[in-house]
């Protein structure tokens, strides 16, 4: 859970402290062709990654049994969404942002059984 939270804490520092390196990540479509496909690889090797990071809070019982991949483009596309928002030199500093997001998401995924019986039935 820890590795979890730190890497929410990371991102959220890493896109807020470099705005502009972020909106690459944030704003593919825009990049030219050749650019586009090594930050998509990029970016599918990062996913990846956190994804496997939930995946293990799930094995070792820290997380509740959820869809990881959701979970992880969830989280990582609220983090992403921060820097729509965010103002630099603002009430809180990238850091703080991303501890509050942190506790946020790992509360969530924390749950005994996530509230999703609803969104099965949905089609």
């Amino acid at each position: 859970m820890e590795r979890v939270r730190r890497a929410i804490v990371s991102h959220v520092v890493c896109v807020l402290d470099e705005l502009d390196g972020a909106s690459a990540h944030t704003e593919v479509h825009a990049l030219p062709d050749e650019l586009r496909g090594r930050v998509i690889a990029k970016r599918d090797l990062y996913e990846a990654r956190f994804r496997a990071l939930i995946e293990q809070g799930i094995s070792a019982g820290a997380f509740a049994s959820v869809d990881a991949k959701l979970a992880a483009l969830a989280i990582l596309g609220a983090l992403n969404a921060s820097t729509r928002w965010y103002k630099p030199g603002g009430e809180r500093s990238p850091q703080a942002i991303g501890e509050h997001f942190a506790a946020l998401f790992l509360d969530g995924l924390r749950l005994p059984e996530p509230a999703t019986s609803n969104l099965r039935r949905i089609r």
